[in-house]
């Protein structure tokens, strides 16, 4: 199955969890760390970043960045190139 036709299967939305995870991406944490900071597997990070990745239909880091900004999931401060600290959640 090509890329376009999962992605029409995809939801459109995120989970809560993905959104976390999405957060802790673009504030520059690894799989391993996210996976630390939330308690759950680092497979279960990358499933999360596949759904991520599968509902913005970006194709980098740097896309899903920019998609998330302009969809309300993070402030522009809150996407830090190598940053360690867990960005800010907004309500």
């Amino acid at each position: 199955m090509k890329r376009a036709e999962v992605a029409k299967l995809a939801p459109k939305t995120l989970s809560p969890r993905e959104i976390q995870v999405l957060r802790l991406r673009c504030a520059g944490l690894t799989n391993r760390e996210i996976a630390a900071d939330l308690g759950i597997a680092e497979s279960t990070v990358k499933n999360h970043m596949g759904s991520v990745f599968l509902v913005s239909e970006a194709r980098t880091g740097e896309q899903l960045a920019l998609w998330a900004q302009r969809h309300g999931y993070l402030a522009p401060r809150d996407v830090v190139e190598g940053a360690t600290a867990q960005p800010e959640l907004r309500a």
